[in-house]
């Protein structure tokens, strides 16, 4: 099985961004507890970890205990979408895109020199994160 966690005590926007991605790529939340990275792979094989502060979030695929990749989070916003549902993510950036088609639904866009993720939640909601 595949999901999405958070640090261990996640700021509110923190959860919110995570449950979010875990919805878009329809893998589930887990609530990590007292776990340690290291536990969590007895819940299965690849992993997105959300943490950080609002400000600074750090997002990490994590497959069998090793970082397959990570990208760093400058700013979120949360829309409301408009339109039908998109599974999965959409990135603007190549190298992240190259990075994560191994293991997750994605796409290309263009991002008109900006680096952003983009990717449809539960409830109308659409998340923009712009990446360092």
């Amino acid at each position: 099985m595949t999901f999405v966690t958070t640090s261990r005590k996640p700021v509110p926007e923190v959860r919110t961004l995570a449950k979010g991605l875990a919805f878009a790529l329809g893998w589930q939340y887990l609530t990590r507890g007292k776990m340690g990275v290291q536990d969590l792979n007895e819940w299965g094989p690849l992993l997105f970890l959300v943490s950080g502060e609002a400000k600074s979030i750090r997002v990490a695929l994590i497959r069998e205990n090793s970082t397959i990749t990570e990208f760093w989070v400058d700013s979120t916003e949360m829309r409301e979408r408009m339109g039908t549902i998109t599974h999965g993510i959409t990135v603007s950036d190549q190298g992240l895109f190259e990075a994560l088609s191994p293991y997750i639904e994605i796409s290309l866009s263009e991002g008109n020199g900006a680096r952003t993720l983009l990717y449809d939640g539960p409830q109308k909601k659409q998340f923009l994160l712009k990446l360092r």
